[in-house]
């Protein structure tokens, strides 16, 4: 159920749209998710107005998706700066699972301002804040070498994994799923 960020008052997109999500839930409908778009132009809602909406909607007890985001303004500071900002908050709230941009170059994208590469490929201020973020600050690549029990320990972000070890001229991989309820792994080298 994709909708754009409104005004959030009574009688307004925004309400409809939850009063309609609730209703479905209450008719036992099979609602396994809330899809937001997030179309934004030069004046974006402030990112505590983007963290109170996702706030509210997560009180319907669905994971949250951003089935589209992309910020259309001449003004490349603010793009640069509103990108970091809106996808640090999708980030760090606890109800939202994913951001889906809503394209990404120049020359295929509905709004060309938009675009995180330009037609040339080189990428833009605010292409350059999601690809760090996503790939870099986000990403978790853990090292290390197991305790006298066998054991090592990491943190690292919720996501899917390719665990690796090796000991003696052995080696195995596992693929595991982490959750914010953390993991154990257990590999068996052969």
């Amino acid at each position: 159920m994709p909708r754009r960020e409104t005004d959030s008052g009574e009688g307004s997109p925004s309400q409809y749209f939850f009063d309609t999500i609730q209703f479905f839930k209450e008719q036992s409908a099979p609602i396994s998710g809330i899809g937001e778009q997030g179309h934004f132009g030069g004046s974006p809602p402030s990112p505590e107005k983007v963290l109170a909406t996702f706030d509210r909607f997560g009180k319907l007890g669905l994971p949250i998706q951003i089935s589209e985001f992309d910020i259309d303004t001449s003004d490349d500071d603010l793009k640069r700066h509103y990108t970091r900002d809106f996808m640090t908050a999708c980030f760090s709230h606890p109800a939202v699972n994913g951001v889906m941009m809503w394209g990404f170059w120049e020359g295929a994208h509905w709004r060309p301002r938009a675009a995180l590469w330009n037609k040339d490929w080189t990428i833009r201020p605010h292409g350059q804040v999601w690809l760090d973020l996503v790939t870099k600050e986000w990403w978790t690549n853990s090292e290390g070498t197991t305790d006298e029990r066998g054991e090592f320990t990491t943190h690292g972000f919720c996501g899917d994994y390719e665990v690796t070890a090796q000991a003696g001229g052995k080696s195995a991989r596992k693929r595991i799923h982490l959750g914010n309820q953390g993991a154990a792994v257990g590999i068996q080298l052969e």
